[in-house]
């Protein structure tokens, strides 16, 4: 078949009906049980936690140089070890996380509401919107996600708030096909004819009937873009484009550990690790609520 494996068990769910036995399994199973998915919870808690609390948690300050302890390897009293300016790597990681989360969480907050704004509005309105929505994300689809960050990053300038919007219109395409896509079949159905029929403005129909319909499947697309976020704004960093010093993040002490990558690889060796985790346990925590969100899918899925 043309459809990827993936797409086909979808499908296949969808279209084979759900015996009673099935149900029951379904209701008696819950994905927040699993251990994976605890241990994703954990994690990711102690991460976030962690950049919360960060002054308080780093056993240093991050930004404290002290060139007699230069490119020290992990030790008690340094546990992952110096940089080349002495610093403490596991305090700058820690403050790191503020600086990675925070853009990844607001970047994906904000192409959500770009996206699904355009989107909604190109399924529901069609005609001339519909068109030039769809021929804007034609062309951005285009270019690559990394790359659409670059160019605005290039032309607005680096910084915290420039990178939050480069990577939020850099993911924005995606999020307006997957909003569009549920509303061409939702505006047909009987009960929305029925409140055009009664005159009911097109807010209220798109605010009251459509969006509530929408928004679920978005916010689990939402968790796995938080993880696409991160890994851009890395990447923007380890380019020297993103954070710049003295502010860290994950990126950016990827960059700083390529430097002295042969004598300190614990630097690069750190972020880059707590990045993997994050990614890893973010895309477990997507596919546990797109389970938990859709029973009939999880238990096709599970038995296969």
């Amino acid at each position: 078949m043309l459809f990827p494996k993936r797409f086909r068990k979808r499908i296949m769910a969808r279209l084979n009906p759900v015996t009673e036995e099935e149900c029951t399994t379904m209701r008696s199973e819950s994905v927040w049980q699993h251990l994976d998915v605890r241990v994703a919870i954990f994690v990711l808690a102690v991460i976030i936690l962690g950049a919360i609390f960060a002054p308080w948690v780093a056993p240093y300050d991050p930004d404290t140089q002290n060139f007699r302890n230069r490119n020290k390897p992990p030790s008690l009293e340094h546990l992952c070890g110096t940089d080349y300016f002495g610093r403490d790597v596991l305090s700058r990681v820690i403050f790191g996380a503020r600086v990675s989360l925070a853009i990844g969480f607001l970047a994906t907050a904000f192409a959500m509401l770009i996206g699904v704004t355009l989107g909604v509005s190109a399924g529901y309105l069609g005609g001339t919107i519909e068109t030039i929505v769809m021929r804007f994300v034609d062309v951005m689809m285009a270019i690559p996600m990394v790359i659409t960050g670059l160019l605005m990053v290039a032309a607005l300038g680096s910084g915290f708030q420039t990178l939050i919007v480069a990577i939020g219109i850099s993911m924005t395409p995606r999020l307006i096909r997957l909003a569009r896509a549920p509303v061409l079949v939702i505006k047909q159905r009987e009960y929305i004819q029925a409140a055009r029929a009664l005159g009911l403005p097109k807010r209220i129909i798109i605010f009251s009937h459509i969006v509530p319909q929408v928004i679920p499947p978005l916010i689990v697309i939402a968790t796995l873009q938080v993880c696409h976020a991160i890994v851009i704004e890395a990447s923007i960093s380890f380019l020297g484009l993103g954070i710049q010093p003295p502010m860290s993040s994950w990126g950016g002490l990827l960059k700083d550990g390529l430097r002295n990558l042969p004598s300190a690889p614990w630097i690069s060796l750190t972020a880059g690790v707590v990045l993997t985790l994050t990614v890893i346990v973010l895309n477990i925590l997507g596919d546990a609520l797109r389970d938990s969100l859709d029973p009939r899918l999880r238990g096709r899925l599970r038995a296969q």
